[in-house]
């Protein structure tokens, strides 16, 4: 765990996976950002490995530049899931960087759209400013 916290904070192309039960993530620096991947069940055992993992995102964070997330592997995700990812908007905007889903399982598609997030979090939107979500509709 020493060596996700530590080597996340460099600017680097590098990948640190990061594993807990039925949970993994995947966070990448990048020139712009950094790219999260995340694998397997969110839930309330694993959100705080989620909350880490994109805390360490935003820190290589400058103005402008954006979080990526790729959910496209995320077999379930509950409230608590949606709950960090709506902190973690949050804290992008405030942070002025931008947090962009660039792809959605179809278990988070139909939490976000049940729950009226997938509006909120889609760029189209007026309210959302520079948090995005995309991949959201089938």
């Amino acid at each position: 765990m020493d060596l996700f916290v530590e080597s996340v904070a460099v600017r680097s192309a590098r990948s640190f996976p990061v594993m807990n039960g039925r949970l993994a993530v995947d966070v990448a620096s990048r020139a712009g950002g950094a790219t999260v991947s995340v694998h397997g069940e969110i839930d309330l055992a694993g959100v705080e490995l989620l909350r880490r993992a994109l805390l360490k995102a935003a820190a290589v964070c400058r103005t402008g530049d954006v979080v990526t997330l790729d959910l496209s592997d995320v077999t379930f995700c509950d409230g608590s899931g949606l709950d960090e990812l709506l902190r973690a908007r949050r804290r992008a905007l405030c942070e002025h960087c931008s947090l962009t889903i660039v792809a959605a399982s179809p278990a988070v598609r139909h939490l976000l759209e049940l729950t009226g997030t997938a509006a909120l979090l889609d760029s189209d939107s007026p309210r959302t400013g520079p948090a995005r979500l995309s991949g959201v509709r089938p």
